[in-house]
């Protein structure tokens, strides 16, 4: 079995695809850049995210509270009105990731919230991209020692 991050990002890609407007543009950690034919498209990712530990019992194999950062960047060809077509995306991609109950995620998560969104655009690449970045703080729980099992 995978570790618990990797259920949750797969879980979280399941939700995205769930999600109507999102079910064939969302990939997961893709690392190669978005041609102008794979636009409008949704990457989910925890690339240079740093996983906080929590013990919450004293004994060496106790219960753990692990927090980690979890990306989703949006896509979309940049035009002058095309700011909010990524604007759009991540409406639905926040709708995605907190509805609740989500079948997805509850099983593996304690808690999930949206700690920040930010917008950017790249007019000078081969192809113009207006991007939308959704931080997502992911909390789940863990029996020390055993990293691929969540505990509720």
């Amino acid at each position: 079995m995978s570790h618990v991050r990797t259920q949750i990002k797969k879980a979280a890609l399941a939700a995205l695809q769930a999600q109507a407007g999102l079910e064939n543009i969302c990939h997961l950690d893709r690392d190669e850049e978005f041609g102008p034919d794979e636009m409008p498209a949704v990457n989910l990712h925890t690339i240079k995210s740093v996983e906080a530990n929590e013990p919450l019992t004293m004994n060496r194999n106790g219960t753990e509270r692990r927090t980690f950062q979890m990306f989703v960047d949006c896509y979309a060809r940049y035009t002058s009105n095309v700011i909010h077509g990524v604007d759009d995306l991540a409406a639905l991609v926040e709708k995605a990731l907190l509805k609740l109950p989500s079948p997805q995620l509850d099983p593996l998560v304690q808690r999930i919230v949206l700690s920040s969104t930010g917008t950017d655009k790249d007019p000078s690449a081969d192809v113009s991209v207006a991007q939308a970045r959704l931080t997502f703080e992911v909390t789940y729980l863990i029996k020390g020692g055993v990293p691929d099992v969540a505990i509720r």
